[in-house]
């Protein structure tokens, strides 16, 4: 092997999501003369992430945005890119909603590696998307790897089906607490004494933002001094900034967009929540925790991203407001966050990049050999 083994990966955008930051991750800390990363894109718009990217010696291939009406198009795009592209032996799906797509088409092309990844664990409960959840479970019929991010991320996509957990990695190093980078984006930020309640995540109804915005309401009644960070974008913004205005609020809300650096936000929070509908093993989670932010998240968060002793999970609901509340206004500045307690190490990128990287060059060797 002289050349490093080029592994596709398919991801929805390369903006700064949970997962996009996983893998980006991940493509910082593997040995790149052995493996290097080239990206299927189902976005327009140039992402956060592209010229890093580039710089590392990946490419990039803009496919089209799928919808109901160019179905056929995007299969047509699919069968013309893997005629073309016969290097790829390894294909690495992220994007469960079309895998039965990519993957299929992949295998029609005898890619002899194709991995499905599932970073989720439910679905919204529509005619949409429960159309979206059964298209998802055919994926395991064109992969022969499987992978998940959590053992309910694996059960939802998979069923009774063997898979194989993968945690979530970051690299911890960046998000250790810095008392004077607190100053510097509290600062920046317009934050001057107030407790700093922070969330990030992509604006839609996963993640549930009406209802934080409930629970920040009723926790600032009780606690004036307070604001609102929130870190992410997507299709639900401007009508969260409307339902802001209604709750007259939004004067207490910081709305910071997308940063790379998401780790340096971290710290001018006092607190994390995250009451999302379903989640994988959220790559956030992980963030804030190894940050030293007291954490709440939903009891539709897995267990297993929990890697603080006092980090807490709570029913959501509108009968269960009070708990969010009472629990968020009870919790103080903790001014020792980088002497918080971890309970396990398990999500250092550093180890799971070189699980990654000898998973991807053995694969490669099983079907070169």
């Amino acid at each position: 092997m002289t050349e490093p083994i080029r592994v596709l990966q398919v991801v929805a955008s390369l903006n700064a999501g949970g997962m996009e930051n996983y893998i980006m991750n991940l493509y910082r800390m593997v040995d790149k003369s052995k493996v290097q990363f080239d990206f299927v894109v189902h976005h327009a718009a140039v992402g956060l992430y592209e010229d890093e990217i580039q710089e590392l010696g990946g490419k990039i291939y803009h496919f089209t945005v799928l919808d109901d009406k160019n179905v056929v198009k995007y299969i047509s795009e699919l069968n013309r890119f893997f005629d073309e592209h016969k290097e790829y032996q390894i294909i690495h799906g992220h994007l469960s909603s079309l895998a039965v797509f990519y993957l299929g088409v992949a295998k029609k092309y005898n890619v002899p590696w194709r991995i499905a990844h599932s970073h989720g664990a439910g679905f919204l409960h529509t005619l949409k998307g429960t159309a979206k959840y059964l298209l998802f479970r055919t994926t395991k019929w064109n992969a022969n790897v499987r992978l998940a991010c959590s053992t309910e991320a694996g059960k939802y996509l998979y069923g009774k089906d063997t898979f194989e957990f993968v945690p979530n990695g970051i690299d911890v190093d960046r998000f250790t607490f810095d008392e004077n980078k607190r100053i510097e984006m509290r600062k920046m930020l317009g934050i001057r004494d107030e407790y700093v309640i922070g969330h990030v995540g992509r604006f839609n109804l996963q993640k549930n933002h009406e209802y934080l915005l409930r629970i920040f309401k009723e926790v600032q009644q009780k606690t004036p001094n307070i604001k609102l960070l929130l870190l992410g974008e997507g299709e639900l913004f401007s009508k969260i900034q409307n339902l802001a205005e209604d709750l007259e609020i939004k004067d207490k809300i910081i709305f910071a967009g997308v940063h790379k650096d998401v780790e340096n936000y971290y710290q001018a929070m006092d607190a994390f929540v995250l009451p999302s509908l379903f989640e994988g093993l959220p790559v956030t989670g992980i963030e804030a925790q190894y940050s030293g932010l007291p954490c709440f998240f939903s009891d539709e968060v897995t267990r297993e991203v929990k890697i603080c002793s006092d980090t807490k999970f709570l029913k959501i609901g509108n009968e269960n407001l009070g708990l969010w509340v009472d629990a968020i206004s009870q919790q103080r500045i903790n001014k020792e966050r980088n002497k918080i307690e971890l309970i396990t190490k398990k999500f250092d990128i550093r180890t799971a990049a070189k699980s990654m990287e000898k998973r991807y060059i053995d694969l490669w060797k099983q079907s070169n050999s």
